[in-house]
């Protein structure tokens, strides 16, 4: 049976474009895509208007781009393989000094994840993304758990969080009604 390519949503964040995903990102809304990338994608109204000059037109520049989007609630978001790409193209020290700008009690429990992830701290990061991924089941989002549980797992595959990662992605998957999907991430675990 095929599956129909419009209603798939891949659990895995887009790879990066080897042209050039990051070249999307206009020089003059860097600011804001880098603090985003750093917080895993996305961040709330009160948290980017502390941090970012001129949010407004940064944030209008990065639609524009097709590089992010608006969400509810003021939310804002960066298109995944962007926000990996842009990740990706920081130093060390710069990754460090973003997240270290960032007060973990005003971000959610995703970006919190993304942040203990940049600061080196994986198993604090895999702590708070099993506990998102928790959260989003209990509201009834599996397909939103099994997305994050991808996203978590391709940052810390080579960890020994990669069972716990796997074992929840798979319960997730399961969850969504995709069995075959979910034993072949068990059996990888």
């Amino acid at each position: 049976r095929s599956r129909n390519p419009h209603t798939h949503t891949p659990l895995l964040p887009a790879p990066a474009d080897p042209i050039g995903a990051e070249a999307q990102v206009p020089e003059d809304a860097r600011e804001l895509a880098e603090l985003l990338a750093v917080a895993g994608g996305e961040l709330g109204p009160d948290i980017l208007r502390s941090r970012v000059a001129d949010l407004s037109r940064q944030a209008a520049l990065l639609c524009a781009a097709g590089a992010g989007r608006q969400l509810d609630a003021g939310r804002f978001a960066l298109r995944p393989d962007i926000a990996d790409a842009v990740r990706k193209g920081l130093t060390a020290a710069r990754i460090r000094a973003l997240s270290e700008a960032l007060p973990a009690v005003a971000l959610d429990g995703r970006a919190r994840a993304y942040l203990a992830l940049a600061r080196g701290e994986s198993a604090r990061a895999a702590d708070g993304f099993l506990g998102e991924i928790g959260a989003l089941r209990t509201r009834g989002d599996a397909g939103g758990a099994a997305r994050l549980a991808g996203e978590a797992l391709a940052c810390l595959a080579g960890g020994r969080e990669a069972p716990a990662l796997r074992a929840s992605l798979a319960e997730a998957l399961r969850a969504c009604g995709r069995y075959a999907e979910a034993l072949a991430r068990l059996d990888g675990a």
